[in-house]
């Protein structure tokens, strides 16, 4: 074969390669596109289900420590919103923090209908379950 040929061969190989490294390089950011886009949404989530149980643990307390129970009760469905958070824990989140996230929601139904014997002991299980879930949230976004 001659020179000219071998430099044609040269250049198309060249050129498979060059074209070849860019699809690569492409899917490669994409990808890390992609896992940042989903950290975000963690993030966003796991804020969410926090800030929206301790919407609702908050007002519990004072309402099943007061025995007198000045003003209405909750509605059926006052903890509602806090399960709809764990079901976006569900969507984004990990399995551990699935798992903790529905602990924590189960903790705060438990203690919400805790006679007047296990009330203490059942606030302490939903602090412990909320915090269990904020400590899976930092190692999922820690590590």
């Amino acid at each position: 074969m001659s020179s000219e040929w071998w430099a044609l061969i040269g250049v198309v190989v060249g050129g498979m390669l060059g074209g070849g490294a860019q699809i690569v390089a492409g899917s490669l950011q994409e990808k890390r596109r992609h896992q940042q886009w989903l950290r975000e949404r963690r993030v966003d989530v796991y804020q969410m289900f926090i800030t929206e149980w301790r919407q609702h643990y908050v007002p519990l307390v004072d309402f099943v420590f007061d025995d007198m129970h000045y003003g209405p009760d909750p509605p059926e469905d006052y903890l509602v919103p806090v399960f709809a958070r764990a079901d976006e824990v569900e969507i984004f989140g990990s399995q551990p923090a699935v798992a903790a996230a529905l602990v924590a929601c189960k903790r705060l139904m438990t203690f919400w209908y805790a006679d007047a014997a296990s009330r203490e002991e059942e606030n302490t299980g939903a602090q412990e379950a909320i915090a269990d879930f904020t400590n899976q949230v930092r190692r999922d976004l820690v590590g």
